[in-house]
Parts: structure tokens; C-alpha cells; sequence
């Protein structure tokens, strides 16, 4: 149990500094749809509590009870995970705000959020919206210009989503498939 805990909080890691890199701010986009106040906190602890139990899943899973090589079945769980959050994430997140009546945070940009202010008791409150990946130690996102530009974060700009989700996942889902799957036939 502590290899495949160890090795999940490896491949999100791995899978964070990725999108990192592509200048892709994931925490702060989940993090939007539960805590705005704080959504890169928020954000980074749903993802690492989410990337070890997909760690969890894939060791129960394709990572034990398929054939082949173990870095093919990682990228297949990797592409699975980008399938899920580039289509069905967000549309799920879309009819949850749809059936409370907000869904203003993760799908707008900076500026004031009628809707929120509404659900407030009309007090105007500032929407940060998502923005761009965290500079760290000073350091930019190293490959932002492969996604300037592009939106991403809105349910319908999945094409944005696309090239930067399957890269990042799939490299999560790589790190699972080196270091977590066992051969069923053996």
C-alpha cells in the first residue's frame, strides 16, 4: 500500500508540473468550483487527494488485472483521465451550476460576477477567474507558448483543454504504468 500511495503522489506530481509547464493552472480551475476564495489551495488539495485514489483505481485495475506492457496500460489510463476531465468534468460542473443557479466561477474571466452577487445578497464580489500558471522560485511556465492564447477553461473550449489535458495525464498515467503495473499472467 505505501508503494502505490508513494508512487500516485509521484505521478500527480509529475502530472501538475506538466500542465505547469504548459502554463495550464488546473488547481486553481478545480479549486474555482469549490473554494474561489482560495481556489489554488482548494484546487491542489482535491488534485492530490484525486491523483492517489486514481493511483488506488489503476493498481486495482488496469494496472494488475490486464496484459501487456505496463507503460501502454498507464498511457490508456492516462488518455481515460483526460477524456474525463476535458468532456465530462466540465460538463458535470456546468449542470451542477445550472441546477444551483451559479455558475460563474470557473467559466468567467476576471471581473465582477453578477451572479455571484446575486446569490450574495447583491454584494459585489471580485471574480479572480483562473489566469496563468503560478510563476515558482521566479520561474515562468517554460513551455506557455505552446497554449497562448488558447482558452481552455470554459466548457465549450475543450479544444484548448485537449493538447495540454492528454499530455499532462498521460505522463500521470506513465509514471503509474512504470512503477505500478504487475503482470496477471506471471
Amino acid at each position: 500500500m505505501g508503494k502505490i500511495l508513494l508512487v500516485s503522489a509521484l505521478a500527480t506530481f509529475v502530472g501538475l508540473a506538466t500542465l505547469w509547464a504548459l502554463n495550464i493552472n488546473i488547481a486553481a480551475w478545480v479549486g474555482m468550483w469549490v473554494a474561489p476564495e482560495d481556489a489554488q489551495s482548494a484546487g491542489l488539495s482535491i488534485l492530490a487527494f484525486l491523483g492517489i485514489a486514481a493511483g488506488l483505481g489503476y493498481h486495482a485495475s488496469l494496472g494488475t488485472k490486464f496484459g501487456g506492457p505496463g507503460a501502454v496500460r498507464g498511457l490508456i489510463a492516462g488518455v481515460i483521465l483526460a477524456v474525463l476531465m476535458i468532456w465530462v468534468a466540465p460538463l458535470l460542473v456546468k449542470v451542477m451550476g445550472i441546477a444551483t443557479g451559479d455558475t460563474r466561477t470557473v467559466y468567467q474571466g476576471p471581473g465582477d460576477s453578477n451572479s455571484y452577487a446575486a446569490n450574495q445578497g447583491n454584494v459585489k464580489v471580485k471574480d479572480p477567474g483562473v489566469g496563468d500558471a503560478p510563476a515558482i522560485f521566479d520561474i515562468k511556465p517554460p513551455l506557455a507558448e505552446v497554449t497562448a492564447g488558447k482558452k481552455w477553461t470554459h466548457p465549450d473550449d475543450w479544444q484548448g483543454r485537449l493538447l495540454p489535458f492528454l499530455v499532462g495525464f498521460c505522463m500521470y498515467g506513465l509514471v503509474l504504468g512504470l512503477f505500478l503495473s504487475e503482470d496477471p499472467h506471471k
